[in-house]
């Protein structure tokens, strides 16, 4: 899914679930309240793409660098640093399961104890 996608996805996925909202809700909550609500994440999400998108391209280009300048100094290290790196990227994926697993499970157990 692209950015320019999200941008556009957002509004309406948002206007969706206004429109399913009870009536009580909006007997409760201004009218201000909620077109600022709306306002507000698209806002955040415009402010915040483009500080992430140059963090994240910062990140990758100071990975690769690093990778170059220990080829160029030290070349048998290279060998070594392939299986270090899939050891780490195997890692990261089996704690990142064990994460969402965990948040899963905690929302299900405040759903259960809320009811």
């Amino acid at each position: 899914m692209t950015p320019s996608s999200c941008c556009l996805m957002l509004p309406d996925i948002l206007l969706l679930l206004l429109c399913r909202a009870p009536l009580s809700f909006f007997h409760v909550t201004p009218t201000g309240r909620i077109i600022n609500r709306l306002t507000k994440d698209t806002s955040d999400v415009d402010k915040n793409l483009a500080d992430f998108a140059a963090f994240f391209l910062r990140s990758c280009l100071q990975l690769t660098s690093t990778i170059i300048l220990v080829g160029v100094t030290t070349p048998f290290a290279l060998p070594f640093l392939v299986p270090i790196l899939l050891l780490f990227y195997f890692l990261y994926q089996y704690f990142q399961v064990g994460r969402t697993t965990l948040l899963v499970f905690f929302i299900c157990c405040v759903l259960v104890f809320f009811m």
